[in-house]
């Protein structure tokens, strides 16, 4: 992973492909007040050039039996 200059945390990651968003919508996101977009925006401030942000979610050995359990479920109703 590459760092970010926020906190020099290594959770960016290039992946050779940019989005689709105008000038004018990335222009919009990294003025937006929203904390949540803000935030995102001074993490990878590069989004739009084809860097994406690297989130690990912590799953337990309950979470991945009643996960697996629901899984099963689903096929057997089909």
């Amino acid at each position: 992973a590459e760092p970010s200059s926020w906190q020099n945390l290594n959770c960016l990651k290039t992946v050779g492909r940019a989005s689709n968003y105008t000038a004018e919508e990335i222009s919009r996101l990294k003025a937006s007040t929203k904390a949540e977009i803000a935030f995102y925006c001074q993490l990878n401030p590069n989004f739009a050039q084809g860097t994406a942000l690297l989130v690990l979610i912590p799953v337990n050995l309950k979470q991945l039996l009643l996960t697996g359990w629901k899984w099963l479920k689903g096929l057997v109703k089909r």
